[in-house]
């Protein structure tokens, strides 16, 4: 041997000599009290957070570098919170693979008692960052430019954890709750080399709502190449699910089996495959479910894709225990080889049939499905010929409908289209105008590369409703949040009294008692389903009928974003004008608001149609502005505020005769103040007549009532209690002209004068009253202008004129007194009435 290599492996082995004795010392001066204020003093001077060791520490340096850790406690960034905690850990490495081989063996790492806080606010920010941060800065200084870029080899004996909870708060994603493993169990853990893994999870979160346990089986085997994916294989799986999630009730789920999932290529590979599924979805149940695949093989590099023998079996409950339908369905595909340009596989064929009762009779429907056999290529996948047939009965209704088309699919990135689409419906029902639909179009759906989570959705259709031509284009965008939609729509004439039951007359007139309008204004205001989806919406109509409504060149554009719903467009022609209306409407805050103006309208048939208000005949213009929020109708009512305004030329106002009223003045000054009820058949004509009211808190008040016919000009002021249904309006009517013929002198005898009105009472039950005895006062005024009333005052002279008692008759054989100025009176008011 010669000398120099004789010297040095003396060299080496006095280092290495050397190396052992200081290791030696070391450990034999280990101060466990030491370390752990050294360890507590790094972590906060690096991370200022605070930790602290309750336990004993543990160290040991050959031949393995170990440690051994009992009551770790480690805080939040600059908080006395807990963010980890740690019972019982162990952590051992070998020391000679490290510095020869450069490779890192570590023992079986155990664990017990782990606890650890994950949470992020509404703006992103996680309690983590900073140790993300600082993980960055370590690895960052510690990377050697020169040295090679072949990635350190591990493994580990094994892995023995339990009791690690992990607490989740994540704002933007929803999450809130706790996930557990109960128990980890596995082999030698090396890259390529299988080992036994057992795991035993248990989830709680509170939002979105789970409680449900996982066990996992199986042997795995993983590969971990540099710069690429990782690749995992899963052989003897056996998974299970158990428990309840996002509203699913009693989940049983088994999925068994092999996977082998290729990181680098992107491809995966599955082996008899079976799945069998029971649980209590909302209003159904799933007795059995069984998904069965003897093969399933995708390899993009190789452009190849297989699939044998897809079997599914569904048995199934729909609706409550005591109406339940029976739903039972069956799909088959045996074969499906594509590689390349070449493809071949058999036809897809399946059925389904539901059953049970429905009102007045059963359901029972049959739907058959069918196709040719698949043809293509790898980037596009065709099935043509594919059938869908529905038929059957839903008691006195008689259904039929059928979907053709070619259906492409194209693996990379994924995309599906159902084109040229055709679609017939026809639907008979004796309680229902008949329905038929016949269109054609397209429809879409891909995952964008990239976004596996995300789909988008787009459906064209075109053809005839009833006869009705349409036209429509759909498109949606899922699975990145809140839905996103959008919807434009034009019809020649969309009927929709054709899907609608008729009115029976009895049902449409029937008044609203108190008790139906009570339970009216206790219904609840839900605007939270604005909340789940967001949407854009545009329709046109040449004509839309709606009973009563009959609306031409309608119009609507709308828009639903965060809960937050803006109909900036509502318009058209109707009740012989032209109106245009906005609405909107936040589910955050409960706040609606509409505004609506109409011009040259018919005002009694519009407002007979939308607020049931028939009192006024004429056309003319109406401008609203409301705005309101709360949990009930009666609470929108009692909190209603705006403005409303109304212009209205040669019509009338119903349920009162003025001129006729009027003209009988000297009878009903007679019969007093006494109320009348509004008669349908009486009305006022007026050349024009306006009013607006202020709204605040429900209650609508006037102030600028002003109406005029040849013979009369009236106003007026008051209010109109929507909270509390009510009318308390008093308005002025003043005899300004007097028409010819044998009524024009009674209504001479008023000309000039002022006589108030009082509309009062319920919606329901409008009354009003003519204050006769101020009208006597004005007339007593004119009539006996000069003359001495007396002490008693106008309004107690009429009373004793009119029937009260006067002065005591003179005795028998007696003169009678002068003339008194209260007599010129008397015979005034005498001449005035007829007396």
């Amino acid at each position: 041997m010669p000398t120099w290599i004789q010297r040095l492996l003396i060299a080496l082995a006095a280092v290495l000599a050397l190396l052992v004795l200081a290791a030696g010392v070391l450990v034999a001066r280990f101060d466990g009290d030491d370390i752990r204020k050294l360890l507590e003093a790094q972590v906060a001077e690096r991370t200022q957070r605070t930790l602290k060791l309750d336990g004993p520490v543990g160290l040991a340096l050959w031949p393995k570098v170990a440690v051994t850790l009992h009551g770790v406690h480690l805080s939040e960034a600059g908080q006395p919170d807990e963010f980890l905690r740690v019972d019982e850990a162990r952590l051992a490495v070998r020391v000679l693979p490290l510095l020869s081989a450069q490779r890192l063996e570590v023992d079986a790492v155990q664990a017990r008692g782990v606890q650890m806080a994950l949470r992020r606010d509404a703006q992103g920010r996680r309690n983590i960052d900073d140790l993300i941060a600082l993980g960055r800065d370590d690895a960052a200084s510690a990377k050697d430019p020169s040295a090679p870029g072949k990635p350190l080899a591990f493994s580990v004996d094994g892995l023995a954890l339990d009791d690690l909870r992990l607490l989740v708060q994540d704002v933007p994603a929803r999450l809130d709750g706790q996930v557990q493993i109960e128990r980890l169990r596995s082999g030698r853990l090396a890259e390529g080399e299988a080992t036994p893994i057992e795991l035993r999870l248990q989830a709680k979160l509170a939002e979105p709502p789970v409680d449900a346990a996982l066990s996992l089986d199986g042997t795995l085997r993983f590969r971990l190449p540099a710069d690429q994916p990782p690749s995992v294989a899963l052989d003897g799986l056996k998974l299970g699910l158990k428990g309840s999630a996002l509203g699913v009730q009693a989940i049983d789920a088994k999925l068994s089996g092999a996977l082998d999932w290729d990181g680098s290529q992107q491809a995966l590979d599955a082996r008899g495959l079976q799945l069998e599924l029971a649980a209590r979805p909302a209003g159904a149940r799933i007795e059995t479910l069984r998904l069965a695949v003897e093969g399933l093989g995708f390899k993009p590099a190789r452009q190849r894709i297989e699939l044998a023998r897809l079997a599914l079996e569904l048995k199934a409950a729909l609706g409550p225990a005591d109406a339940a339908q029976q739903l039972v369905a069956q799909l088959d595909w045996p074969a499906l080889s594509v590689e390349g340009q070449g493809l071949s596989g058999s036809p897809l064929s399946g059925s389904a049939r539901l059953a049970g009762p429905v009102a007045g009779g059963s359901r029972e429907l049959q739907l058959q499905l069918g196709s040719q056999a698949p043809s293509g290529r790898f980037e596009k996948i065709v099935v043509p010929g594919l059938k869908l047939s529905l038929s059957g009965s839903e008691g006195n209704r008689q259904i039929a409908a059928q979907l053709d088309g070619d259906l492409s699919l194209a693996p990379q990135p994924l995309a599906l289209s159902l084109s040229p689409l055709k679609l017939q419906l026809d639907l008979k029902d004796p309680t229902l105008p008949p329905l038929a639909l016949q269109a054609q179009g397209r429809l879409a759906l891909q995952q964008p590369a990239g976004a596996p989570a995300r789909q988008q959705a787009e459906a064209q259709l075109k053809g005839t409703l009833n006869g009705q031509a349409f036209e429509t284009l759909l498109d949606a965008v899922l699975g990145s949040g809140v839905p996103r939609l959008g919807l434009q729509a034009s019809f020649g004439t969309l009927d929709l009294s054709s899907f609608l039951p008729p009115v029976t007359p009895s049902a449409a007139s029937a008044p609203a008692g108190a008790a139906s309008a009570a339970a009216v204004d206790a219904q609840k205001i839900d605007l939270s389903p604005l909340k789940a989806v967001d949407a854009t919406l545009k329709l046109r109509a040449g004509t839309l009928i709606l009973p009563p409504h009959r609306i031409e060149q309608a119009e609507l554009a709308a828009r639903l974003k965060d809960g937050k719903l803006d109909l900036s467009q509502l318009d058209g022609r109707a009740w012989g004008g032209r109106f245009q209306a906005t609405a909107q409407a936040d589910a955050g805050s409960g706040a609606l608001a509409l505004g609506l103006d109409a011009n040259d309208v018919d005002l009694h048939a519009m407002l007979g149609a939308l607020a049931g208000f028939d009192k006024l005949e004429g056309r003319g213009k109406l401008s609203t502005r409301l705005n309101s929020r709360g949990p009930t109708v009666g609470a929108l009512k009692q909190a209603l505020g705006g403005r409303l305004a109304l212009q209205m030329r040669d019509g009338a106002v119903r349920g009162i005769n003025l001129a006729k009223t009027l003209r009988d003045w000297r009878g009903a000054i007679a019969g007093g103040d006494a109320k009348q009820a509004s008669q349908a058949s009486e009305k006022t004509d007026f050349s024009e007549v306006s009013l607006s009211f202020d709204i605040r808190e429900g209650v609508a008040r006037s102030k600028d009532l002003s109406a005029k016919s040849p013979f009369l000009r009236l106003g007026g002021e008051g209010l109109v209690d929507l909270g509390a249904s009510r009318v308390d309006y008093v308005a002025r009517a003043t005899v300004t002209g007097t028409p010819q013929g044998q009524d024009g002198p009674e209504l001479a005898a008023l000309k000039g004068l002022t006589v108030p009105i009082k509309l009062e009472g319920p919606f329901s039950a409008v009354d009003w009253r003519i204050r006769w005895s101020e009208v006597g006062k004005e007339l007593l005024k004119r009539q006996a202008l000069g003359a001495a009333v007396g002490s008693g005052g106008g309004a107690a002279l009429v009373d004793r004129l009119l029937g009260g008692k006067g002065a005591p008759a003179p005795a028998d054989g007696a003169s009678a007194a002068p003339a008194q100025p209260k007599d010129k009176v008397k015979d005034a008011l005498k001449g005035l009435i007829g007396r």
